[in-house]
């Protein structure tokens, strides 16, 4: 069954009521020329009656799709594929959305045009593609959104556009709520191109996996650019340059909570691409978590804890890990390696890293150190000289708790910068477990992870000679 849609005039509006023919078999439906003109003066002139935008599935009240196939094409200005009023779940089935408008502000209220607008969305089961292309669009937006199955793929190449007040941008995302977000299960998997893309964007706190450390398989990479650079002379990374609209993988203004599943977040596009980012707090409790990016891999603004879980930070032009408040690491694994530093807290404001008992770390920072000044060590830690693209295992007594491979480390280094310079860094890999031993030239075997850069135990290689650290360098 196919609808054509009218490429002008008043919102396009399908309810599917059925998900089978009489003859029992499954449904398929495709909906094009989804263009309808804005009619209205703001979004809530919608919602008094006033004619807004198009939209492939509308609905008042809930929208449930159990199965069949759904393919909508929506172009109009800030048009939606589907817009529900009350909540939109997703049980089954397989659905293409191209949702291509563009944007519009109309008394500083801005809209864009999305796959799917809704106030509460729930993925179980099924299929679910979003490939969008207009300025600053969204792939799923809306005040909640929890995933418990189903696969969701988002595609979008959206371009960012300067708003009126200076230095500020609308920028295309991938998943967008003004409240809370749960990735609790399912695979999720979301590209962004345009410049200032954001994967996710959460203001509310964001939780993924369950506390029995199962959970979604997540893969979020975005690749462009701020949308806006600025120079402010100065010293430091980047001569004193800022961004405004800089890409992000997650950012969350409230907390973050990762107890399971995977996460493989890449943010390649820069100066403030960052991997995952709170505007509070960070809890990580378990999962696999792998982050390659330019800019600080994990950042938090307040206090970040790290109890569990197997955590890769790449940050080819900052620090891997990054916290403005204390940081706690009493568990997991943790492989980190920063242009600047491995690990960092915020000394500057009175803050520390915390190596708590019961933390099993790898770090290397290539110009300020492995772990920040001043650190508060309550377990032993160690040091030796890491060598690029060589593998390692570190155990805890005869227990390997992961073997994992060190990236190609860039050249230079151990200079530092800023004032007194800072002695520390270079290949320098500082490590620590309750019982610390390092083997090198290990092979891998048994649960891979971090895309085949880790691994749950290793066997040959052999015993790294390693000596005391007592404190970072930094500057």
């Amino acid at each position: 069954m196919t609808f054509t849609g009218p490429t002008s005039g008043e919102d396009l509006y399908y309810q599917i009521s059925s998900r089978y023919s009489s003859s029992g078999s499954t449904l398929t439906f495709s909906m094009t020329n989804v263009t309808s003109q804005y009619g209205g003066s703001s979004e809530q002139g919608e919602d008094s009656g006033e004619s807004y935008n198009a939209s492939g599935i509308k609905a008042n009240g809930n929208v449930t799709i159990g199965g069949g196939t759904i393919t909508i094409a929506n172009s109009g200005a800030m048009s939606k594929s589907i817009k529900s009023k009350a909540t939109c779940t997703i049980n089954g089935g397989n659905l293409t959305l191209k949702p291509s408008g563009a944007m519009q502000v109309i008394n500083n209220d801005a809209s864009y045009s999305s796959g799917i607008k809704a106030v509460d969305f729930v993925m179980n089961d099924g299929t679910l593609g979003i490939t969008a292309t207009g300025t600053a669009g969204k792939g799923i937006s809306t005040t909640t959104m929890t995933t418990n199955g189903g696969t969701i793929t988002v595609t979008n190449s959206g371009a960012a556009q300067a708003a009126s007040t200076s230095g500020d941008y609308y920028t295309a995302k991938g998943f967008k709520t003004d409240g809370d977000m749960n990735l609790l299960g399912g695979t999720i998997t979301i590209t962004m191109t345009g410049k200032g893309g954001k994967g996710i964007k959460v203001n509310g706190n964001y939780v993924q996996g369950n506390t029995d450390t199962t959970g979604p398989t997540l893969t979020v990479s975005t690749t462009g650019t701020a949308a806006g650079t600025s120079s402010s002379g100065g010293w430091g990374p980047g001569g004193g340059s800022s961004v405004s609209g800089s890409a992000k993988g997650v950012k969350v203004e409230g907390t973050i909570t990762i107890n399971g599943g995977t996460a493989k977040v890449s943010a390649t596009g820069g100066e403030g691409s960052e991997g995952i980012e709170s505007k509070t707090t960070m809890t990580i409790n378990g999962g696999y978590i792998e982050c390659n990016t330019y800019d600080d891999a994990l950042n938090c603004a307040g206090h970040m804890y790290i109890k569990g879980g197997f955590i890769y930070a790449v940050a080819t032009n900052n620090d891997a890990i990054d916290s403005n408040g204390n940081m706690y690491l009493s568990g997991g694994m943790v492989f980190c390696y920063g242009s600047e530093e491995g690990l960092d807290a915020n000394s500057e404001g009175g803050y520390k890293v915390y190596i708590q008992s019961g933390a099993n770390i790898a770090a290397i920072g290539r110009s300020m150190g492995a772990i920040e000044s001043g650190a508060s060590i309550s377990q032993s830690c160690y040091q030796t000289t890491a060598s690029s693209n060589t593998w390692y295992a570190l155990y805890n007594g005869n227990t390997v708790v992961a073997a994992f491979q060190v990236p190609t480390l860039s050249s230079g280094g151990g200079s530092g910068w800023g004032p007194g310079g800072g002695s520390s860094g270079g290949s320098t890999m500082v490590v620590t477990s309750p019982s610390c031993k390092l083997y090198s030239g290990v092979t891998g075997s048994g649960t891979s992870f971090w895309s085949g850069k880790g691994y749950s135990n290793a066997s040959g290689g052999s015993n790294v000679s390693l000596s005391s650290y007592s404190g970072g360098g930094g500057w």
